[in-house]
């Protein structure tokens, strides 16, 4: 790999920081938060950035979720550092 190249599954700190939120979130509610609420408790001002961060976890194999229902997320894997 080239110096600073990502690999694949490594994750970006804001992409830490938003599977950590949907992890506690799902833990302490048994549902997951909305990407309105995602947002709002990382203090992101837009959605489609959440969004954004959220279909490159997807991509990395982390999370799933079904695109035309609120709510859906799953957690694929958590090995992200809290």
């Amino acid at each position: 790999k080239e110096k600073g190249e990502k690999k694949m599954g490594e994750l970006k700190e804001k992409e830490k920081a938003i599977l950590n939120v949907i992890i506690d979130y799902m833990k302490e509610h048994h549902y997951s938060p909305s990407m309105r609420e995602i947002a709002s408790m990382l203090d992101i001002s837009s959605t489609s950035t959440v969004f954004r961060h959220m279909e490159n976890l997807r991509k990395k194999g982390y999370i799933t979720w079904e695109l035309s229902r609120p709510r859906t997320i799953q957690i694929l894997k958590t090995n992200a550092e809290k």
